[in-house]
Protein backbone atom coordinates (compact mmCIF):
# COMPACT_ATOMS: atom_id res chain seq x y z
CA UNK A 1 0.00 0.00 0.00
CA UNK A 2 1.05 3.58 -0.40
CA UNK A 3 -0.22 7.03 1.16
CA UNK A 4 -2.14 9.45 -1.22
CA UNK A 5 -1.19 13.05 -0.80
CA UNK A 6 -4.17 13.99 0.64
CA UNK A 7 -3.16 11.14 3.38
CA UNK A 8 -5.73 8.27 2.33
CA UNK A 9 -3.81 4.97 1.07
CA UNK A 10 -4.54 3.03 -2.08
CA UNK A 11 -3.48 -0.14 -3.50
CA UNK A 12 -0.52 -0.67 -5.57
CA UNK A 13 -0.49 -2.31 -8.85
CA UNK A 14 -3.35 -2.81 -11.28
CA UNK A 15 -6.63 -0.48 -11.06
CA UNK A 16 -8.56 -2.78 -8.57
CA UNK A 17 -11.83 -1.62 -10.80
CA UNK A 18 -11.06 -3.34 -13.72
CA UNK A 19 -11.46 -6.68 -13.46
CA UNK A 20 -10.19 -9.13 -15.52
CA UNK A 21 -12.05 -11.15 -18.47
CA UNK A 22 -13.69 -14.32 -17.00
CA UNK A 23 -12.34 -17.20 -20.25
CA UNK A 24 -14.86 -19.17 -18.89
CA UNK A 25 -18.00 -16.55 -19.15
CA UNK A 26 -20.27 -15.56 -22.44
CA UNK A 27 -22.57 -13.10 -22.13
CA UNK A 28 -25.60 -12.66 -24.46
CA UNK A 29 -28.18 -9.84 -24.63
CA UNK A 30 -31.94 -10.57 -26.50
CA UNK A 31 -33.60 -7.27 -27.61
CA UNK A 32 -37.60 -7.22 -27.08
CA UNK A 33 -39.00 -9.10 -30.09
CA UNK A 34 -35.87 -10.96 -30.59
CA UNK A 35 -33.69 -14.25 -30.34
CA UNK A 36 -30.47 -15.57 -29.41
CA UNK A 37 -29.01 -18.68 -31.14
CA UNK A 38 -25.76 -20.76 -29.01
CA UNK A 39 -24.51 -24.28 -28.80
CA UNK A 40 -24.23 -25.59 -25.20
CA UNK A 41 -22.02 -28.77 -24.49
CA UNK A 42 -22.17 -31.00 -21.47
CA UNK A 43 -21.88 -29.72 -18.15
CA UNK A 44 -21.94 -26.03 -19.13
CA UNK A 45 -24.60 -23.61 -17.80
CA UNK A 46 -26.71 -20.75 -18.97
CA UNK A 47 -28.76 -18.73 -16.60
CA UNK A 48 -31.29 -16.97 -18.20
CA UNK A 49 -32.01 -12.78 -16.59
CA UNK A 50 -34.96 -10.92 -16.80
CA UNK A 51 -32.93 -7.98 -16.52
CA UNK A 52 -35.83 -4.98 -15.90
CA UNK A 53 -38.86 -7.15 -14.58
CA UNK A 54 -42.32 -8.32 -16.08
CA UNK A 55 -40.56 -9.78 -19.65
CA UNK A 56 -41.17 -13.62 -20.55
CA UNK A 57 -38.27 -15.69 -21.49
CA UNK A 58 -39.10 -18.13 -24.38
CA UNK A 59 -35.85 -21.28 -23.94
CA UNK A 60 -36.42 -23.58 -26.70
CA UNK A 61 -33.77 -26.69 -26.74
CA UNK A 62 -32.73 -28.22 -29.76
CA UNK A 63 -31.76 -31.57 -30.19
CA UNK A 64 -29.27 -32.50 -33.55
CA UNK A 65 -32.38 -33.38 -35.14
CA UNK A 66 -33.85 -30.31 -34.48
CA UNK A 67 -36.31 -31.72 -32.12
CA UNK A 68 -37.33 -30.69 -28.48
CA UNK A 69 -34.67 -31.86 -26.12
CA UNK A 70 -35.13 -30.01 -22.81
CA UNK A 71 -34.72 -32.65 -20.83
CA UNK A 72 -30.97 -32.73 -21.65
CA UNK A 73 -31.14 -29.11 -19.27
CA UNK A 74 -33.34 -31.22 -17.22
CA UNK A 75 -36.79 -29.16 -17.81
CA UNK A 76 -39.34 -29.64 -19.55
CA UNK A 77 -40.87 -27.43 -22.42
CA UNK A 78 -44.58 -26.51 -21.51
CA UNK A 79 -45.69 -23.59 -23.90
CA UNK A 80 -45.39 -22.50 -27.79
CA UNK A 81 -42.34 -21.37 -29.34
CA UNK A 82 -44.38 -18.35 -30.48
CA UNK A 83 -41.19 -16.12 -31.31
CA UNK A 84 -39.85 -19.28 -33.25
CA UNK A 85 -43.02 -20.43 -35.23
CA UNK A 86 -43.41 -16.20 -36.32
CA UNK A 87 -40.17 -16.11 -37.27
CA UNK A 88 -40.53 -19.34 -39.81
CA UNK A 89 -43.89 -17.86 -40.71
CA UNK A 90 -41.97 -14.17 -42.03
CA UNK A 91 -42.51 -14.44 -45.89
CA UNK A 92 -40.04 -11.87 -45.85
CA UNK A 93 -37.29 -14.52 -44.87
CA UNK A 94 -36.60 -13.80 -40.90
CA UNK A 95 -32.25 -13.89 -39.92
CA UNK A 96 -33.75 -16.64 -36.87
CA UNK A 97 -35.05 -19.55 -39.37
CA UNK A 98 -31.98 -18.53 -41.92
CA UNK A 99 -29.63 -19.29 -38.45
CA UNK A 100 -31.24 -22.36 -37.55
CA UNK A 101 -31.73 -24.15 -40.62
CA UNK A 102 -28.04 -23.08 -41.49
CA UNK A 103 -27.41 -25.28 -38.23
CA UNK A 104 -29.13 -27.94 -40.15
CA UNK A 105 -32.04 -27.44 -38.19
CA UNK A 106 -36.06 -28.09 -38.40
CA UNK A 107 -37.81 -26.11 -35.72
CA UNK A 108 -41.34 -26.34 -37.03
CA UNK A 109 -42.23 -28.40 -34.10
CA UNK A 110 -40.44 -26.32 -31.15
CA UNK A 111 -41.61 -25.76 -28.20
CA UNK A 112 -40.08 -23.73 -25.34
CA UNK A 113 -39.92 -23.27 -22.04
CA UNK A 114 -41.53 -20.77 -20.37
CA UNK A 115 -40.11 -18.11 -17.75
CA UNK A 116 -40.75 -15.22 -16.04
CA UNK A 117 -43.91 -12.69 -16.78
CA UNK A 118 -45.92 -9.91 -15.29
CA UNK A 119 -45.24 -11.26 -12.12
CA UNK A 120 -41.36 -11.52 -12.28
CA UNK A 121 -39.16 -8.46 -10.30
CA UNK A 122 -35.97 -7.10 -12.01
CA UNK A 123 -32.84 -9.34 -11.74
CA UNK A 124 -35.03 -12.80 -11.77
CA UNK A 125 -33.19 -15.20 -13.00
CA UNK A 126 -32.81 -19.52 -13.61
CA UNK A 127 -29.85 -21.28 -14.45
CA UNK A 128 -29.50 -24.53 -16.13
CA UNK A 129 -26.71 -27.02 -16.68
CA UNK A 130 -26.48 -29.59 -19.93
CA UNK A 131 -26.36 -33.00 -20.00
CA UNK A 132 -25.60 -33.22 -23.51
CA UNK A 133 -25.17 -30.90 -26.42
CA UNK A 134 -28.04 -29.01 -28.11
CA UNK A 135 -28.82 -25.74 -29.26
CA UNK A 136 -30.74 -23.63 -27.51
CA UNK A 137 -32.63 -20.57 -28.55
CA UNK A 138 -33.53 -17.57 -25.90
CA UNK A 139 -36.25 -15.47 -27.47
CA UNK A 140 -38.27 -12.25 -25.68
CA UNK A 141 -41.51 -12.12 -26.98
CA UNK A 142 -42.28 -8.18 -27.13
CA UNK A 143 -46.05 -8.30 -26.80
CA UNK A 144 -48.51 -5.52 -26.54
CA UNK A 145 -48.44 -2.68 -24.41
CA UNK A 146 -52.56 -2.64 -23.26
CA UNK A 147 -54.35 -1.35 -20.11
CA UNK A 148 -50.76 0.20 -18.68
CA UNK A 149 -49.25 -3.04 -18.77
CA UNK A 150 -44.93 -3.16 -18.59
CA UNK A 151 -43.52 -2.59 -22.21
CA UNK A 152 -41.32 -5.42 -23.27
CA UNK A 153 -37.89 -5.31 -22.46
CA UNK A 154 -34.60 -7.05 -23.12
CA UNK A 155 -33.29 -10.50 -21.67
CA UNK A 156 -29.77 -11.27 -20.25
CA UNK A 157 -28.29 -14.84 -21.06
CA UNK A 158 -24.74 -15.71 -19.40
CA UNK A 159 -23.43 -18.63 -20.65
CA UNK A 160 -20.43 -20.54 -18.37
CA UNK A 161 -18.58 -22.61 -20.22
CA UNK A 162 -17.12 -26.17 -18.97
CA UNK A 163 -13.44 -25.02 -21.54
CA UNK A 164 -12.55 -21.75 -22.57
CA UNK A 165 -12.99 -21.37 -26.27
CA UNK A 166 -10.66 -19.29 -27.94
CA UNK A 167 -11.57 -16.78 -30.37
CA UNK A 168 -12.04 -18.60 -33.78
CA UNK A 169 -14.38 -21.33 -31.69
CA UNK A 170 -16.83 -18.10 -31.07
CA UNK A 171 -19.90 -18.23 -32.41
CA UNK A 172 -20.35 -15.13 -34.74
CA UNK A 173 -24.15 -13.63 -35.24
CA UNK A 174 -25.76 -14.16 -37.90
CA UNK A 175 -25.45 -11.97 -41.25
CA UNK A 176 -28.11 -9.04 -41.85
CA UNK A 177 -28.38 -11.14 -45.13
CA UNK A 178 -27.04 -13.90 -47.60
CA UNK A 179 -23.05 -11.99 -47.68
CA UNK A 180 -22.00 -11.05 -51.12
CA UNK A 181 -18.57 -10.60 -49.49
CA UNK A 182 -16.94 -11.81 -46.27
CA UNK A 183 -13.58 -11.26 -45.20
CA UNK A 184 -11.33 -10.47 -42.27
CA UNK A 185 -9.75 -7.83 -41.47
CA UNK A 186 -6.14 -8.67 -39.32
CA UNK A 187 -4.57 -6.36 -37.25
CA UNK A 188 -2.74 -3.18 -38.45
CA UNK A 189 -4.22 -3.52 -41.91
CA UNK A 190 -6.69 -2.41 -44.11
CA UNK A 191 -9.03 -3.61 -47.03
CA UNK A 192 -11.11 -1.79 -49.56
CA UNK A 193 -14.12 -2.64 -51.30
CA UNK A 194 -16.99 -1.78 -52.72
CA UNK A 195 -20.23 -1.52 -51.31
CA UNK A 196 -23.40 -1.13 -53.91
CA UNK A 197 -26.60 1.00 -53.40
CA UNK A 198 -29.00 -1.10 -51.21
CA UNK A 199 -26.47 -3.18 -49.44
CA UNK A 200 -25.90 -3.74 -45.60
CA UNK A 201 -22.15 -3.65 -44.57
CA UNK A 202 -22.28 -5.48 -41.10
CA UNK A 203 -18.48 -4.76 -38.85
CA UNK A 204 -18.16 -7.97 -36.00
CA UNK A 205 -15.21 -6.63 -33.77
CA UNK A 206 -14.26 -10.56 -33.19
CA UNK A 207 -11.86 -10.45 -30.01
CA UNK A 208 -13.30 -7.20 -28.52
CA UNK A 209 -11.29 -4.45 -26.89
CA UNK A 210 -10.29 -3.42 -30.32
CA UNK A 211 -11.18 0.15 -32.24
CA UNK A 212 -11.54 0.58 -35.78
CA UNK A 213 -11.09 3.54 -38.71
CA UNK A 214 -14.52 3.29 -41.07
CA UNK A 215 -14.05 5.49 -44.07
CA UNK A 216 -16.35 5.44 -46.99
CA UNK A 217 -16.16 7.71 -50.23
CA UNK A 218 -18.15 7.70 -53.24
CA UNK A 219 -17.17 5.62 -56.03
CA UNK A 220 -15.77 8.71 -58.29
Amino acid sequence: MSASRTGGVRPVGPDPWLFPEDPFLETYVVRPGGATVFALGPDERMTVVDTRGNQTAEVSVLGPDGRDDAAALDTKADAPATVIHAALADRNGSLLAHELRSRGLDPSEALAVSLFGDWSPAGSAQTFRAERAVTVVVAAPAGRIVDGAPPPSELLVEVRRATPRSYEQQELPPPLAEPRLDFRVDAATALAYEVRAGEFIHVIEVEGKHCSDFLAFPRR
